[in-house]
């Protein structure tokens, strides 16, 4: 009785699978691809159904007690994970690598990991809102916050020395409110001590391990991302903290995300000296972005300005109202250019229905970075790219050095519109399983698949009549059966007339099948 029981209390191999990746990532709730589901198994699935109201069930796992599980249709994870990541948990996505063939364990590991500040579905996300994530670098003399949108590849750093580190941190933090903060040891002790994380003001510092802001390997790092031999060409040399700070972010993204992301190409290194910097009584009590009554937009500054026509222009306003500028040849270029429209109905009233069409380019290249671009969202660039030569026409009429520039710096790319126009149906799917998305008459061999796909049984008649004419034979059918597929079948009686290029696969009872 005992070696029964010592044999039942072996995890299936399955299981063993799943507690050997579980032990890579302790800190994250595992989401286990199986098939349509992705599994949660003993207490990430006791943990998850309480947290979403799941049905918490159990599955012979070869240990004597069942193991606790509860799942979620693997189309549907989103929103479950954005319930998680709110709540401060972080979610890896363990996928299956390779196709069920019968003979063994599907291919499984971690393709990513999904926290509040690195979650990037569009359709969740506010879209006239940034999603950042902050980096915080502390030590005795300086420090420096850096912060990263990767669903628009926004990187901005920040560095300070002195005596108000401490509160000058807090007020840019409190500024770009951002989802998720990582930091050094220092700073997570000083930090997460404070009131202002106590009460919620702020998320939780994580704090990363000392050599995710080594000096030299965030410099590694920042040259491996940006492209650049050494850190002059970002204006970075000298600024250690910055170095350190930027570094962290980086090696932090690369944990998460386990690849490369391309549509961060630059990091801005923003100066106190540029622009007002604003306290977190200032914001508040300002209601810049959000009222004081119940902290929503509605009667704020940001309410009453933002008549914007496009998600990206919603972001870039909301960030210029908490960032005031300071230097007054930059205020004047941007308010040149305000006048410029002001005094010109025609070109902005036109404008903003041109406007109108423009699509989130911003957040549609995080997702071509992060391989999750649709068909919709390709047919979204066409029809933004195809928006650039009236802007540029009507930018042409505005005397203004801002908007010149900005009317210089616009391309059109023709060669890109033409491929897209030729290539996408304009009813374009989210999802390429639905298929349907390239245009008729791009490629003859898609579209006689399609047609196959959509009039098979008229294919099937019509290749059943000109066999009946090639071969004489006019009791000839074809028919299709789950065991040999599609076959043409002849009886007995015309065997003779059956061509050589017919291969034989089954005899049955009064005739022959090829």
């Amino acid at each position: 009785m005992e070696k029964d029981s010592q044999k039942k209390n072996v995890p299936s191999k399955m299981m063993q699978h799943y507690l050997s990746v579980k032990e890579k990532y302790k800190d994250c709730i595992l989401f286990y691809r199986l098939g349509d589901f992705y599994e949660m198994f003993f207490d990430d699935a006791v943990k998850v159904s309480d947290m979403l109201e799941l049905t918490l069930t159990g599955k012979d796992c070869g240990l004597i007690e069942r193991a606790p599980m509860c799942g979620i249709p693997y189309h549907a994870a989103d929103n479950y994970i954005a319930k998680l990541v709110s709540r401060g948990e972080k979610v890896a996505i363990c996928e299956q690598l390779s196709e069920p063939n019968g003979k063994g364990l599907v291919e499984r590991d971690v393709v990513k990991i999904i926290t509040a500040g690195t979650f990037t579905n569009n359709e969740i996300l506010d879209d006239k809102s940034n999603n950042f994530i902050a980096s915080v670098y502390l030590n005795k003399l300086n420090g420096a916050v850096s912060w990263a949108d990767i669903t628009t590849g926004e990187f901005t750093v920040h560095e300070f020395s002195g005596n108000n580190i401490f509160s000058s941190i807090i007020d840019i933090l409190v500024r770009i409110n951002p989802s998720e903060i990582i930091s050094n040891e220092a700073a997570a002790t000083v930090f997460n001590s404070s009131s202002i994380v106590k009460h919620g003001a702020l998320p939780h510092f994580i704090e990363l391990l000392d050599s995710d802001y080594n000096l030299s390997n965030a410099t590694e790092l920042i040259k491996k991302q940006f492209g650049v031999l050494n850190l002059d060409y970002l204006s970075l040399s000298g600024k250690d903290s910055a170095i350190k700070s930027v570094g962290g972010m980086i090696s932090y993204l690369g944990q998460t995300q386990m690849k490369y992301l391309p549509n961060i190409t630059k990091v801005k290194i923003e100066k106190s000296e540029e622009y007002l910097m604003l306290d977190v009584n200032a914001i508040k009590n300002l209601e810049l972005t959000e009222t004081i009554k119940d902290n929503k937009k509605y009667g704020s500054l940001l309410w009453l300005l933002d008549k914007t026509k496009t998600s990206m222009g919603a972001r870039k306003l909301k960030n210029w109202i908490l960032t005031p500028l300071r230097d007054i040849n930059q205020i004047n270029y941007r308010l040149d250019a305000v006048e410029a429209f002001y005094n010109n109905t025609p070109i902005r009233e036109s404008l903003i229905d041109i406007l109108g069409a423009i699509k989130d380019i911003g957040r549609i290249s995080g997702k071509i970075s992060d391989d999750t671009v649709t068909p919709k969202d390709c047919y979204s660039i066409l029809t933004t790219l195809k928006c650039i030569p009236s802007i540029k026409f009507n930018l042409s009429g505005v005397t203004s050095s801002a908007v010149k520039n900005i009317c210089d710096n616009m391309f059109e790319l023709p060669e890109i519109v033409k491929l897209l126009d030729a290539t996408l149906d304009d009813n374009a799917p989210v999802s390429y399983k639905e298929g349907g998305f390239i245009k008729k008459g791009f490629d003859p061999e898609l579209d006689r698949l399609n047609d196959l796909k959509t009039s098979g049984t008229g294919y099937i008649k019509d290749l059943e009549r000109k066999e009946k004419e090639r071969t004489g034979i006019k009791n000839l059918k074809i028919a299709y059966n789950r065991i040999f597929g599609y076959y043409i079948e002849v009886p007995n009686s015309a065997k003779e007339n059956v061509p050589y290029d017919y291969i034989r696969r089954q005899t049955v009872m009064n005739a022959e099948r090829y």
